[in-house]
C-alpha cells in the first residue's frame, strides 16, 4: 500500500492509503477515460506526480488520451518532474503521441539524464521525428498532438536529433535496440558504414535488423555485402 491524494465526493482532497492495481482500479480508469474533461488535467497531473507507479500510470494514460494540446503539456511536465518508472512512462507516452514541439524540452532532459534515460529519450525523439518500423501498423499508432513549429526551427532540430542518433550508433555502449530503431525511423543511410564494420563485428543480428528497418537499395546492397563476409568467415 501507498498514500496519495483521494478526491472525496464533496470535492475535498484527502490523503488516503491505496493498494496498487487490481480489477477495480483498471475498471475505474477505463470509465474515467470517457468521463474526464480538460479541467481535470491538473488533478490527474497531481495523481501522476504523487502516487505509486501503478496509479500514476493510469493517470498518465488518461491524460495522454485527451485530444487537447494541453494534455501534451501535462505529460511533458510529468516527464520533467517525475522520477523512475513514472518518468519513463510519461516519456514513452510522448513517443506515442508527442508533437515535435516537445523536442527542445526532451533534448534538455537528455542532457542531464543517466545513460538508460538518455537512450529512452533518443528513442522517443526518433519516434517523434521518424517513420514507423516495418512491424508497426497504422492502427498501432495514436495520432500525435498537432505541431506548431515553423519550418526553419524544425530543420535545425532535426539536424540535432540526427546528430545525436549518429553519435549513439557510433558509441560501443549504445544498446542494440536503440541503434536498430534510430537507423530505421530516421532513415540514417549515412550509418551504413558503421553498421557494416563495428556493429556487424559486435552483433550481426543488430546490424541486419537495422538495415531491414532502414530499407531501400542502399540497405539491400549492404546486406549483400554482409552475406559475402559471412560466407568468407564460414569454415
Amino acid at each position: 500500500p501507498t498514500k496519495g491524494p483521494f478526491v472525496c465526493p464533496d470535492g475535498r482532497v484527502e490523503e488516503r492509503e491505496f493498494h496498487a492495481g487490481g480489477p477495480r482500479a483498471d475498471g475505474a480508469a477505463r470509465v474515467l477515460a470517457s468521463l474526464a474533461e480538460t479541467e481535470h488535467l491538473p488533478l490527474l497531473e497531481k495523481v501522476a506526480l504523487e502516487s505509486n507507479p501503478a496509479r500514476a500510470g493510469s493517470a498518465i494514460w488518461l491524460i495522454a488520451d485527451f485530444q487537447d494540446k494541453k494534455a501534451e503539456s501535462s505529460v511533458l511536465k510529468i516527464a520533467q518532474q517525475a522520477t523512475g518508472d513514472i518518468q519513463d512512462d510519461a516519456i514513452r507516452h510522448l513517443g506515442w503521441r508527442g508533437s515535435r514541439d516537445v523536442t527542445p524540452a526532451l533534448l534538455a532532459l537528455r542532457e542531464k539524464a543517466n545513460d538508460d534515460l538518455r537512450g529512452l529519450v533518443l528513442l522517443v525523439l526518433a519516434q517523434i521525428w521518424g517513420d514507423r518500423l516495418p512491424e508497426e501498423s497504422p492502427e498501432d499508432i495514436s495520432p500525435p498532438w498537432p505541431t506548431h513549429m515553423d519550418e526553419s526551427t524544425a530543420r535545425e532540430l532535426r539536424k540535432k536529433v540526427d546528430a545525436l542518433a549518429m553519435a549513439a550508433i557510433a558509441d560501443p555502449s549504445t544498446e542494440d535496440h536503440v541503434i536498430e530503431d534510430c537507423v530505421g525511423r530516421l532513415k540514417l543511410r549515412e550509418a551504413i558504414p558503421i553498421l557494416e564494420t563495428r556493429v556487424f563485428a559486435r552483433d550481426p543480428e543488430c546490424a541486419v535488423t537495422a538495415l531491414r528497418n532502414l530499407g531501400g537499395p542502399e540497405a539491400v546492397r549492404a546486406l549483400l555485402r554482409l552475406t559475402y563476409v559471412v560466407e568468407a568467415d564460414a569454415p
